[in-house]
């Protein structure tokens, strides 16, 4: 019987703690609320050089090539700062954090 206690708890400690990270909600990203920046379609997407600053949303709409980040300044006010994570997300078309818009080829 005690040897049916311990198993019974172990199960239980097991389904605990599955349950647990089973159902934790993924990290949320904060969106930035920072200034937008229109990539000028030539040279690299992953250059700060290749952005322009723009006022407001860029009016994106597409899923083929990169043509605006949400990105705060460089050092450099009139270039974004393109972290190592955001430029991985531009080279890859990720718009899951909502830093990368994206149009259609056709557009640029």
């Amino acid at each position: 019987m005690k040897r049916i206690k311990i198993n019974f708890a172990i199960i239980a400690m097991v389904l605990g703690l599955t349950a647990v990270f089973a159902f934790k909600s993924p990290a949320k990203h904060t969106k930035f609320d920072g200034p937008f920046w229109q990539y000028s379609g030539v040279g690299s997407n992953t250059d700060p050089a290749n952005y322009t600053l723009v006022d407001g949303d860029p009016g994106c709409d597409g899923t083929d090539v990169t043509c605006a980040i949400e990105a705060p300044a460089s050092s450099n006010p009139n270039q974004p700062s393109i972290s190592p994570a955001l430029a991985t997300r531009i080279t890859n078309n990720d718009i899951s954090m909502g830093d990368v818009e994206l149009q259609f080829s056709s557009e640029k």
